[in-house]
This record gives C-alpha cells, sequence and structure tokens, in this order.
C-alpha cells in the first residue's frame, strides 16, 4: 500500500498538469533555483522577489539574457541564443495563458533598474529578458537608468507605463504581446526605441524625445500609434507593419519615414511633420471591410507573404492543423478582441470608434498636408483601395495640401478605387512621374514644380516579395535609369499629360497646374504645339459659359462622350430641374439668349485658340491674313469695272484686297481706293466681312505683343 502512494500522487500530478494545459494555465517549468548568497540581494527583495525573478536577476549580473520560456541565460546575439528566440518566436500570441509559470513583477523591474544598489551592478549588456509574463499593469514611470532595458518576446496583460522615463541607453519590447496602452508621453531615450514583430496596441508617443531611431518594422499595431510633437533623431522604420491610426502632428524625423508595404486600416495624420530624410510609402495598402462583424475592419492575413499576422496563422496551421480552434483563438487573441478592456471593451466597434474620436465627420484618409521633407517624398502604386466589403470601399482622400518636398516620386496602378487625391499650394523643385496609369480624381491647384522628369515602369522591377531596403532605392530613384526615363518631349508623355489635366479626374477645374507643367517643359524645349493648344482649350474653357446650359455642357463634357444633341437636351433637362428644385422660375427665353451669346463667344475663342493664344504660332497671323486677301482679290476678278475717284474707269486688285484688311487707313497701301466699293452686290458684302476679319486679326496682333512684352 505504501509503495503505491508515490505512484497515484504521480498520476495525479500528470492528470492535473494535463487539464491545466487543456484549460489554458501555465505548461511552462518553473524557474531553476539560485544561490541566493551569489546574488547579495538585500532582505526586501529575498523576502518578496520570486525564484523566476532571483534566476532573471542572476542570469543580468553574469550580462546574459534570461530566456524563461527555455529557463536558460544565454549570450546576447550568440548562435544559441538567437537559436532559442527562433523556437519560441510565435508563443507570446499562441494561447499566451499558458505561460503564467514566467511571470515577473513591475516591483522587480523598478527595482533594479533605480535602486543604485541593484543598478550599480547591470553590466553593460543591460536588462536583458526573453518571454517575460506581466499579469499586472508595468509601471516604470518617472524612472531613470543608464542601462539597456530589453523585455523582448514578453507577455503584459494590462499595458506598460513609460511616461517620463529617461534612459541613455535602448528599450527594446521586440516580438512582445502587450496588451493596452504603452504610454511612453515625454520620455528620453539616447538610444533607440525597438517595436519590431510584435503585437501593440495604442503606443502613445506624445512629446517624446529619441536620440536615435524607432524601429517597428513587421508589427501590428491595433489601436493608435502617436507621435505628436515626437522628435526623433534618426529614422522611423514602420515597413510592413499593420496600422489601424498613424498620427505625427508637428513631429521632428531627423532620419526617414519608411511605411514601405504598410497596411493602414483607418488613417494616417502626419500634419505638420518634419522629415529631414525621405518619406517613402510604396505599396501601401488600406485593410479589408468586414461586412456586420466587430471590428468591421482588419488586415487581411493572407495578403501578401512577409507580415507578421501571415507567419503567425501558417505557425498555428503547422503546430495544429486539423484544430480550427485554434486558429479561432489566435486570431482573436492578435486581432479580433483587441484593444485591451482598459481602453476600450472588446465589442466597441473600434473602426467607428476612431474616427468618431478623432473629429466630426472623420474618414478613412492619408494627410500629408503642411509637411515639410527635406529629402523625397515617394508615392508608388497607392491606389486607397479597401478590399473586401461591396468591393467598392476607399481611402476619402489622400491630401498633400501646403506640403513641400524636396523630391517628389508619384506612381499610381489601376484601380477601381475614387480616393481623391488633394495638393493644393504643393511644392517641388523636382518631380519624378509616371503616368501610364492615374488616379480616378484628383482636386490639384496653386502646384510649384522646379524640374519634371517622366519614366515607365520597369519590366523587370522586382516583386513585393522580393523587397527591401535596395528595393526602396530603386522604386524611389530620382535618378532613372535610362531604359525607364520617358522623353519629356514624348508625344505620348503629352497625350497623358492632357488626359492627367483636362480629363474627368480634374475635380479642380484649374487650369494653373497645367500651365506650371507646360510651362517648365518650354524651358527645356520639350513643350509641342498640340500641348499648347490643349492648354489653351482648357483655358477657354469656361470663358464662354455665362448660361446655365453651358455650364451643364462642361459638366457632361468632363464626365461622358455623348453626341452633341444629346448633351444640349440633357442639359437643358438638368437646369429646368435645378431652376424648379431651387424654387426659382425658369426663364427659357433669357437662357435662349444667354446660350446665343455664348456660342459667338464660342465662335471667338476659337479663332483667338488657333491663332495667339499659346503665344508660339505668331506666323499663323500671317497665313489668315493671305488667306483672306486671296480670296478677295480672286473675288475681284469677276467684278465689273467702275468709276475711280480721279484716274477714270479702274478694276481693283491685289492692293484694293490688302487695304480693305488694314483697318488703319494711315497704313494702306493706296488711299485713292479708300472709300471705293465692288460693283457687284455680293462682293459689297463680302467687303463688311473682309473688313471685319482684318479687324480681329489687329487685335490679335495687339494680343500677341502685349502677350510676349509681359
Amino acid at each position: 500500500m505504501c509503495r503505491c502512494i508515490p505512484f497515484l500522487l504521480g498520476l495525479l500530478t500528470i492528470l492535473v498538469s494535463a487539464g491545466g494545459a487543456a484549460a489554458g494555465t501555465s505548461i511552462a517549468e518553473a524557474c531553476p533555483a539560485t544561490a541566493e548568497e551569489k546574488l547579495e540581494l538585500r532582505a526586501a527583495a529575498t523576502a518578496l522577489w520570486t525564484p523566476c525573478e532571483k534566476w532573471v536577476w542572476s542570469c543580468i549580473l553574469r550580462g546574459e539574457e534570461a530566456n524563461l520560456f527555455d529557463k536558460q541565460c544565454y549570450v546576447p546575439r550568440s548562435k544559441e541564443n538567437t537559436a532559442a528566440r527562433d523556437n519560441s518566436k510565435y508563443a507570446p500570441f499562441l494561447d499566451p495563458d499558458r505561460h503564467t509559470a514566467n511571470q515577473l513583477g513591475d516591483d522587480f523591474l523598478r527595482t533594479v533598474l533605480w535602486d543604485e544598489h541593484y543598478a550599480s551592478r547591470i553590466p553593460p549588456s543591460g536588462v536583458r529578458i526573453y518571454g517575460a509574463y506581466f499579469k499586472g499593469p508595468v509601471n516604470l514611470e518617472n524612472v531613470s537608468t543608464s542601462a539597456n532595458l530589453v523585455l523582448d518576446g514578453s507577455i503584459f496583460k494590462r499595458g506598460l507605463r513609460l511616461t517620463n522615463f529617461r534612459s541613455s541607453k535602448n528599450i527594446s519590447l521586440d516580438g512582445s504581446n502587450i496588451r493596452g496602452p504603452i504610454l511612453m508621453l515625454r520620455i528620453r531615450i539616447e538610444g533607440s526605441l525597438f517595436l519590431q514583430e510584435g503585437i501593440y496596441d495604442t503606443i502613445d508617443l506624445r512629446d517624446a524625445r529619441i536620440g536615435s531611431s524607432i524601429d517597428a518594422a513587421r508589427s501590428v499595431f491595433t489601436d493608435d500609434f502617436r507621435i505628436d510633437r515626437a522628435r526623433i533623431d534618426g529614422k522611423v522604420n514602420l515597413v510592413k507593419s499593420r496600422l489601424t491610426v498613424l498620427n505625427a502632428w508637428d513631429t521632428s524625423i531627423g532620419g526617414s519615414l519608411e511605411l514601405r508595404l504598410a497596411d493602414v486600416r483607418l488613417r494616417v495624420d502626419m500634419t505638420g511633420a518634419t522629415v529631414n530624410g525621405d518619406v517613402r510609402m510604396q505599396r501601401i495598402s488600406f485593410g479589408r471591410k468586414r461586412t456586420e462583424q466587430t471590428p468591421s475592419c482588419d488586415w487581411d492575413p493572407d495578403a501578401g507573404l512577409d507580415h507578421l499576422i501571415n507567419h503567425i496563422v501558417a505557425d498555428v496551421k503547422k503546430r495544429h492543423p486539423e484544430d480550427n480552434e485554434a486558429l479561432h483563438r489566435t486570431m482573436n487573441e492578435i486581432v479580433l478582441s483587441r484593444p485591451s478592456p482598459e481602453r476600450r471593451s472588446a465589442s466597441d466597434n473600434i473602426c467607428v470608434e476612431l474616427l468618431r474620436e478623432a473629429r466630426l465627420g472623420a474618414k478613412n484618409e492619408v494627410l500629408l498636408r503642411d509637411m515639410k521633407i527635406k529629402g523625397t517624398l515617394c508615392l508608388i502604386d497607392l491606389t486607397g483601395e479597401i478590399s473586401g466589403g461591396t468591393g467598392r470601399e476607399h481611402v476619402d482622400t489622400i491630401s498633400l495640401d501646403g506640403t513641400q518636398a524636396n523630391s517628389t516620386v508619384l506612381r499610381w496602378k489601376e484601380s477601381a478605387s475614387e480616393s481623391r487625391w488633394h495638393a493644393v499650394n504643393f511644392k517641388t523643385p523636382y518631380m519624378l512621374i509616371n503616368l501610364e496609369s492615374q488616379p480616378r480624381q484628383h482636386f490639384i491647384d496653386s502646384l510649384e514644380v522646379g524640374f519634371i522628369a517622366f519614366v515607365r515602369r520597369d519590366a523587370h522591377e522586382p516583386s513585393a516579395e522580393q523587397s527591401d531596403e535596395n528595393v526602396d532605392k530603386f522604386l524611389c530613384d530620382v535618378t532613372p535609369a535610362p531604359e525607364n526615363a520617358m522623353s519629356a518631349g514624348s508625344e505620348a508623355v503629352h497625350r497623358r499629360l492632357v488626359q492627367f489635366f483636362t480629363g474627368p479626374a480634374n475635380r479642380s477645374r484649374s487650369a494653373q497646374p497645367f500651365s506650371k507643367i507646360v510651362e517648365r517643359l518650354e524651358e527645356s524645349s520639350a513643350t509641342s504645339t498640340y500641348l499648347k493648344v490643349k492648354l489653351s482649350e482648357y483655358k477657354l474653357s469656361k470663358v464662354c459659359a455665362t448660361s446655365a446650359v453651358s455650364k451643364e455642357l462642361s459638366i457632361l463634357d468632363d464626365l461622358g462622350w455623348l453626341t452633341f444633341p444629346q448633351k444640349i437636351s440633357h442639359a437643358w433637362t438638368k437646369v429646368r430641374e435645378n431652376t424648379q428644385a431651387a424654387g426659382d422660375v425658369h426663364d427659357p427665353l433669357g437662357e435662349t439668349n444667354r446660350l446665343f451669346w455664348d456660342g459667338v463667344c464660342w465662335s471667338g475663342m476659337l479663332v483667338y485658340k488657333y491663332a495667339v493664344s499659346y503665344g508660339h504660332e505668331p506666323y499663323n497671323l500671317f497665313y489668315y491674313a493671305v488667306l483672306f486677301v486671296a480670296l478677295f482679290w480672286i473675288l475681284l476678278k469677276f467684278d465689273k469695272t467702275i468709276a475711280a475717284i480721279e484716274d477714270g474707269p479702274k478694276k481693283l486688285g491685289l492692293t484694293y484686297a490688302i487695304d480693305m484688311l488694314v483697318p488703319l487707313a494711315q497704313l494702306r497701301l493706296d488711299r485713292r481706293n479708300t472709300n471705293a466699293r465692288p460693283n457687284r452686290a455680293l462682293l459689297r458684302g463680302y467687303l463688311a466681312f473682309h473688313r471685319l476679319v482684318g479687324l480681329i486679326l489687329a487685335v490679335l496682333v495687339f494680343l500677341f505683343i502685349y502677350r510676349a512684352a509681359r
């Protein structure tokens, strides 16, 4: 009987352990025992520190990293340490409550960082912990330290407070799963902040000062990422991250802002930010809609091949190929049940709540307004399209209003997105643009461009899966390879410019941007008569539109092709409906009168356009003059002989045809025939038209001289 007791106790232990694992409790082994006499602990620490905290301290004293998943101390950055990290890389996201045996307390962290007895004994490698479990809030507010703080691969159940935290080294939270807000207001770090390949809720870095960089590549941010008024001396790296809202109002970034292949499900607002390097936003996507679900937006785990959600899902499927419940639990942990209840309840629809908090009427948008970019603003293949839903969702606005960039690279890809590109008072000394695909609508005005160059898509362009920092440079290179460059004077470029600035996509209806581009091309001798004529047409298209019908006709020209009778009928019906809706009395007689004079005006503008409106074909006036003189001279051949004023009967000829085209008598060749008239009635009628043509040509000559003198 006595011999059976140990066996029964062992069996009971196994059953309890199995039941705990099934219930989601800890399955990790306990921390190794530590000889406390070597730790030189004070009495309070001896009494209060847990065995895991004492063991972690022993690793720190040796300058090693405490891996709580393996319960081993590893030399930092050694092959063994890297392999151990890789083995448990996704453990914080897969049933994280199974790792409660790795629990540490924030009292332990505060003590070793702040208490001089412990802080003075921390070696240069710093406090390095991997796989910790923090059940309660971690509060390190107002702590100052000179040690590296590494809490990688850790699980925080109720957030992390680092407000007013100061460090002369780095802080790293790479690979961690942090539920609840990470509050870093007014934090001061002389080194870098690392947030790579982790899942975080709110990140609040307002008024922070970072001496080096923020490296947050390939991470998931389920709530606000705020760096308003922060100053980061290095770069901000958010490559391939999944963001909900990125706010950077009045932020100063000393290096570049990297958002290549990021996925933003709600908003980017960088109003007033200053970036001394590049702003690289290649191939950004904008989440997906989940109709009648909460949250109603997320990121597609199957989109792309190299982001954290994709890797976590793949790891779950590999470990539990037949367990759909495991995949459901994982998606709840990393996306669906977040953010933390401390900020909002899990039932709240964050896609609605965050926009409501932003401002009245806020929508999905990218606001790069009033920025100062001293490097390159690179916007490659931004469509604004949001996948899922009804298939018609898109970012409302992509705005560059008031922004200045040292150089700008623009390229669009084919998309049904109706996102409006807004660029009012945008300035850039150098622009590299690809117009092979164009946005469906844009609002551009008061554009200032110093030099513009055109490129085509490279047939051998690397895919997104191959994308790295070198590809960044390739896509945003402001000195394109010869095989990709397009001649600024080519017909293809000019036709695409005309389509861009005069087509239905141009919602501002302003000719200023088109004029500015043509002016720059003219300076480099790359313009053409076709381009200038189209510019002239666009400038004059609204001059002769005093009637409501004419205005409706111009809208129809913008929005689609119809036959002229169809346009007139549709425009007239629309005007009548608008008048009745406004409660006004429809005035068909007055509208007809205005429409008639619009037609007269349009005829005059047509002559003006093909004569001198674009200012580079003055010999057209000479051609017109020769044409009308020759015509009149030929007609005079069929006239009867009439009595001359002084010298008897004389037939009118070439000199008379020339003189009648000159409106000023002082400039005529033969003043004796000034008052002479052709004998035939039809020629006398044509004479009146001939003189009118001469007056019009004289006015056009005056306008040309005036334009040339300005």
